[in-house]
């Protein structure tokens, strides 16, 4: 592990912060423009730039957002590992699939090459997991306790703090910076270029095996299609929300015996047409990802004792069978 890191092992936390906004409340000054007015003007460019790109996808857990860090009401229990000022920041849940998060860094790297003063500080539940992806790449001085707050997202690079060289440097950037002190070096250019060596990291070399595929192969693996029978009206809802079937994977995935108790009845499932039209089941297209389509597939299901699977659907064993049970369980 790089850096230290109270961020859950599943959960990666971004920021973004602005080069024309002050670090420090004591670095502002009269001439400097309204921060908050500047800062909403910047999220709304970002996200006009993101949302095309996010536009039904179909995240694991939870979406990848924006929003405004107020750093006199922290939103978090930790302000003291965050720059004392406004910016934009999101916490985002990618469970099971990993590539969610990997996403997540391609969105911000667009952010950085559309918005030159755009810098990012993005860690997981293994600190600076980008320093992990690099490990073949970063110089032989980098340890895990002095890499905390070196690594930044920036004009679409990924750029690593060098170490101080001189007295005067080591005053700005010493052996372990604070948050403040590596956005103050990455926010003045000329500082940055006197650094040795480079302090940009080879961002294609270190990234090529995690976003080659991004976002055209990300974004056909986002779209698994299934053919399913479910009851009418959880057809109707998939179809109008399709991000929806990752919270049923996820519950079903994830259930337990209470979970099992209060779906066992399934009275609603393979109704009658006759006696409840409303709930006849009907067969449609569904689209997962390939990581909840193999969690819906791969965990075995024992349907409750009454329910009583059709003879047909014991013959053939297709897979659209199990699981249509599945998501019947979990939504009826």
């Amino acid at each position: 592990m790089f850096g230290k890191s109270t961020i859950s092992d599943d959960v990666v936390e971004y920021h973004i912060y602005h080069d024309d906004i002050p670090l420090t409340s004591s670095s502002s000054s009269s001439a400097s423009p309204n921060p908050w007015e500047l800062l909403n003007t910047f999220k709304t460019q970002a996200l006009q730039l993101i949302n095309p790109l996010v536009k039904d996808f179909i995240w694991q857990r939870q979406a990848f957002k924006l929003d405004t860090w107020d750093h006199t009401d922290p939103p978090t229990d930790t302000p003291e590992l965050h720059a004392s000022c406004p910016h934009l920041w999101g916490q985002t849940a990618f469970g099971d699939n990993i590539e969610d998060e990997w996403y997540i860094v391609y969105l911000l790297l667009q952010i950085t090459k559309k918005f030159p003063k755009a810098t990012v500080h993005i860690q997981d539940g293994d600190g600076q997991f980008l320093l992990i992806e690099a490990a073949d790449f970063i110089p032989a001085w980098v340890e895990p306790d002095n890499s905390q707050n070196r690594v930044f997202l920036k004009q679409g690079q990924v750029h690593l703090l060098s170490r101080a060289r001189t007295p005067v440097e080591a005053k700005r950037l010493p052996t372990s910076p604070s948050i403040t002190q590596g956005l103050s070096v990455m926010q003045d250019s000329n500082f940055l270029k006197s650094l040795s060596p480079t302090s940009i990291l080879p961002t294609k070399a270190i990234l090529k095996g995690r976003l080659k595929q991004f976002p055209q192969q990300c974004l056909q693996a986002n779209k698994h299609l299934a053919r399913v029978l479910v009851p009418l009206p959880v057809a109707h809802v998939l179809q109008s929300r399709p991000e929806l079937i990752s919270n049923i994977v996820e519950t079903f995935f994830y259930r337990d015996e209470l979970d099992n108790r209060a779906a066992a009845r399934m009275k609603r499932f393979l109704a009658h047409p006759s006696t409840s039209p409303d709930y006849a089941t009907v067969c449609t297209q569904v689209r997962f990802t390939r990581c909840l389509y193999a969690q819906a597939t791969q965990q075995k299901f024992f349907p409750p004792k009454i329910f009583k699977v059709p003879a047909e659907w014991r013959m053939t064993q297709h897979p659209r069978h199990e699981v249509s049970l599945k998501i019947a369980r979990i939504t009826l």
